[in-house]
This record gives structure tokens, C-alpha cells and sequence, in this order.
């Protein structure tokens, strides 16, 4: 949407589409504009999740040529992607309802863009996270670049990886063996985290039922547990 609003609005002769965009929003949102230019963020990224909805609502004609009258629905439509990212990034309660309605309004939005690479990566995507791998998947999963692999004098696999707060990744822990291990380096808590995999589902199995980890492959806690003090390297 960054692409498409700002060249949008230099092609209606709008020399300062920025401008433009900022008048649109609310007090806020504003603020939280200025801070940010501040700051030496360019105006291009600053088109974000959180402010599409007011541009939508005060810039209802500028849609009109690709979304016609369906143009008066995008401030809900991007209020709802909206609601759908938080949830996800701050980790409430997941909604499977509200994810599947984000993603149909995305796939919505690239159709009639007629952005037909997005609209297919679009499709991909709601399809493999509405299809979660289970405990014991039958593909392999690819490894981030910042993980790193290795081998005990057991012979049993060690996955390692990083994050800023104590977070178990689905898809690099559940194709692991029982006795395999993984190191979770927190750097909030400058420590490092290595359990085996079976300790995992007995201390933690709380992670292992939720919808965060189940369906989106990740649950990081906000503060780390007790329990975790362990499991310390």
C-alpha cells in the first residue's frame, strides 16, 4: 500500500503526497508522525497498519478507480488487518476468525490491485497457517539463517537460535527427537535456555496447547517464568 498511496497521489498532481497523507490522520496519529520524522524515518514507511484506516476514511475518492463503490468498505477492511496484526504481534488470545477475515481482505485488496504474484503469495500463506505442521511432521522444515545446528557427544541434535525474549518456535522444535536439544539465547535476559525437547512438553506443555504456538508456530512470553531458571545454560 506504501507504493500504491504515495505514487497515487504524486500522479494527482499532489507534489507533497506526505502532506497530503498526514492531514488525513488523527491527533494521535499525528504525533506519533512528527516523532518519527524526527527521528529520520523516511514518510514512505511511516504508511503503516495503524493509520491506513483514517487515510481510507478521508480519502474515500481516492480508491474510487480500483475499488469503485466497494471504496467506503476499506476503512473497516483496513481497520480489521489491523486488529488481526495486533493480535498476532502482541500475542492476545488468538482468534482464528478475525486471522482468516485479515487475510481474505488482503487477498481482496491484491485482486483489485490486479497484483496477481501478491494475490498467490497471499494464498499460500492462509493456506499453510490454516494447515499447521503436526507434532511429528512429514516434511522437513527449513532452518533460519540465524540458527545454527550441531551435534552432542550423544549424538543428539542441538538446535540453536535467538530471540529478545524466551520464545519456543514450533517448527524448529517439534521435528527434534525426544532427547534432542534446543538453545534459546533471550537477549532481554542476556542468558541462554537449553532444555530437550521432552522437558519442554512436561514444563511447558501450557505453550504447547496454545493457539499461538499451534496455529502461528510461535509463543514468546513477555516475562520470563520462573520455571525457565532450569533450564539456564
Amino acid at each position: 500500500m506504501r507504493s500504491y498511496i504515495s505514487k497515487g497521489l504524486t500522479n494527482q498532481n499532489i507534489e507533497a503526497w506526505d502532506k497530503k497523507y498526514y492531514e488525513s490522520l488523527i491527533q494521535p496519529q499525528k504525533e506519533q508522525w512528527k516523532k518519527k520524522l524526527d527521528e529520520g524515518i523516511n514518510p514512505f514507511q511511516l504508511i503503516d497498519y495503524g493509520n491506513l484506516k483514517s487515510f481510507a476514511l478521508n480519502n474515500r475518492s481516492f480508491f474510487e478507480k480500483d475499488f469503485g463503490n466497494q471504496r467506503n468498505t476499506l476503512p473497516t477492511v483496513f481497520g480489521q488487518i489491523y486488529e488481526a496484526r495486533n493480535m498476532i504481534c502482541h500475542f492476545e488470545v488468538f482468534d482464528n476468525d478475525k486471522a482468516d477475515k485479515a487475510y481474505l481482505h488482503m487477498i481482496y485488496i491484491a485482486v483489485n490491485l490486479e497484483m496477481k504474484e501478491l494475490e498467490n503469495d497471499l494464498r499460500k500463506l492462509k493456506n499453510n497457517f490454516f494447515n499447521p505442521i503436526t507434532k511429528t511432521p512429514e516434511i522437513s522444515i527449513p532452518k533460519p539463517i540465524n540458527m545454527k545446528s550441531q551435534e552432542n557427544s550423544n549424538n543428539n541434535e542441538i538446535i540453536e537460535y535467538s530471540a529478545a525474549r524466551l520464545t519456543f518456535k514450533r517448527d524448529l522444535i517439534e521435528p527434534l527427537g525426544d532427547e534432542d536439544y534446543f538453545i534459546v539465547n533471550v537477549s532481554n535476559d542476556n542468558s541462554s535456555y537449553k532444555m530437550k525437547k521432552t522437558e519442554f512438553y512436561e514444563t511447558f506443555n501450557n505453550v504447547t496447547k496454545t493457539s499461538s504456538y499451534k496455529n502461528l508456530g510461535i509463543y514468546s512470553y513477555q516475562q520470563t517464568p520462573k520455571k525457565a531458571l532450569n533450564y539456564l545454560k
